[in-house]
């Protein structure tokens, strides 16, 4: 009786510390995701940053500036 109790209660245990890590997983799994969006944006921001001060440059070298 008390071997089916442990036995159950180690195979509850193994589950529940699976499931622990598999959200773990899928939390680190996310960070990675949210730091490529994050460095895409970044990288969209830089180029739009670029083409302004280019735009800027030609603007002033028109006006004479």
């Amino acid at each position: 009786m008390a071997e089916a109790l442990v036995s159950s209660l180690i195979t509850h245990l193994g589950s529940v510390a699976l499931a622990r890590i598999e959200d773990e997983i899928r939390l680190v799994k996310g960070v990675d995701e949210d730091v490529a969006n994050l460095k895409t944006n970044l990288e969209d921001i830089e180029a739009a940053d670029r083409d302004i001060f280019m735009k800027n440059i030609s603007t002033n070298q028109e006006l004479g500036v």
